[in-house]
């Protein structure tokens, strides 16, 4: 026990105590449920861990400020979660852990100029190749990468298509250009519907604004009547891109049809590698 403590003191190579490390036995148990299925949805998203109220801590980053310009204290963490088709978790795939550093004030590059290494975005690319890695060790289970809006970069989908082993699944932020005349919210939406939903939309109380969230309004249950829609589409690189050949992807949507008066209704968009089936 003395010496194992001294070991984790120390550190050396062969037994650093990092998250990688602790993680591994657990990642190697994921993979082998995720073996055992056809296919396997690793959801990616990112969350901030505040640790503001230690004021003796070293190592940690800024998450945020308040608009007074406080700012929060804290790290970042951005996971990979397994799980089957139905909703059952099969394990922790991958975790990343760091201290956001503010860009320096001298630092007057258009974002467009900053490499993607150096953005904190770069994370959702890390998480793909990973995905890529692991996909090569299992042939017979189909691997889809699910991704929030964060994820909606240009770049994710350039990465994809460098190697497509994997399938992506990415919810919507930017309303893109496509290469016919329509954006893609309204190429999508002048398609005719493929399916009517009814969805249960749960009660929502209303809350204040906070430093990184708006404020929300109170929500009553009720029942909405969806359309949905889904449609390949072509989307054209960003300005800084115009080197880069389109992306084809299919566009999944879907939009509530007479929502109660005073109500925005429900509009969702996904951007997907999954092909329809004939």
């Amino acid at each position: 026990m003395v010496k194992g403590y001294y070991r984790m003191i120390d550190q050396p190579e062969d037994s650093a105590l990092t998250m990688e490390h602790i993680l591994a036995p657990h990642r190697q148990q994921t993979q082998r449920r995720m073996q055992a299925q056809d296919t396997v949805l690793c959801i990616q998203d990112g969350t901030d861990l505040n640790y503001h109220g230690l004021a003796q801590c070293d190592g940690l980053g800024v998450i945020g400020s308040n608009q007074t310009g406080a700012q929060s204290r804290g790290l970042h963490l951005h996971t990979t979660l397994a799980v089957s088709p139905d909703g059952t978790p099969l394990g922790l795939l991958r975790t990343q852990c760091w201290a956001p550093v503010p860009r320096p004030d001298d630092d007057h590059r258009p974002s467009h100029q900053i490499p993607i290494e150096e953005k904190d975005t770069f994370c959702w690319i890390q998480g793909l190749r990973d995905c890529r890695e692991v996909a090569a060790g299992m042939p017979h289970t189909r691997l889809v990468v699910v991704m929030d809006r964060e994820a909606d970069i240009f770049d994710v989908f350039h990465e994809w298509r460098q190697e497509p082993s994997v399938d992506l699944l990415v919810r919507v932020k930017h309303n893109r250009r496509t290469t016919e005349d329509d954006k893609l919210f309204d190429a999508v939406r002048a398609t005719a519907p493929q399916a009517h939903l009814q969805l249960a939309i749960g009660r929502q109380s209303a809350r204040p604004k906070r430093s990184k969230q708006k404020a929300r309004p109170a929500r009553k249950e009720r029942t909405a009547h969806v359309a949905l829609r889904y449609a390949p589409v072509h989307l054209c690189p960003p300005e800084h891109h115009q080197a880069t050949e389109p992306v084809s992807l299919w566009a999944v949507h879907a939009l509530e049809e007479d929502p109660p008066p005073d109500v925005k209704p429900i509009e969702w968009c996904l951007l997907t590698t999954i092909i329809r089936p004939p």
